[in-house]
């Protein structure tokens, strides 16, 4: 079984038919670049309440046809056995965030794949 599949089919909600104005609200919502150091910082931070947590997955995802349209990028939590942390079972320790762009450390980390594992 894969990381992936491990967050199940209700942990993380991606994709969907928008309208244009919708389209617009959420450009309003993205920040500018995700990097793989903020992704780190905040991996060290969810380890104070999780200590399980041994490293991350990101899965970046385009949100439309054109790079204006933006990236979303999904970071869910592993343990040291690279599977997916739980918070009830069913939903996994994640986040995500909508970025214009990503950094050239996260571009690095990904090597042209939609998804990279990284280990802390």
């Amino acid at each position: 079984m894969g990381f992936l599949s491990q967050l199940g089919d209700g942990a993380i909600q991606l994709g969907g038919g928008m309208k244009e104005t919708d389209r617009m609200v959420e450009r309003a919502k993205r920040i500018n670049m995700l990097t793989l150091d903020t992704c780190i910082q905040k991996a060290y931070e969810q380890k104070k309440e999780y200590p399980q947590i041994t490293g991350f997955i990101v899965t970046l995802k385009h949100l439309g046809m054109s790079d204006a349209d933006g990236l979303e990028i999904v970071v869910a939590y592993m343990d040291k056995n690279r599977k997916a942390i739980t918070l009830d079972g069913q939903t996994a320790l994640a986040y995500i965030r909508k970025v214009n762009t990503v950094d050239e450390k996260l571009l690095n980390l990904l090597d042209g794949n939609s998804s990279a594992i990284y280990e802390l």
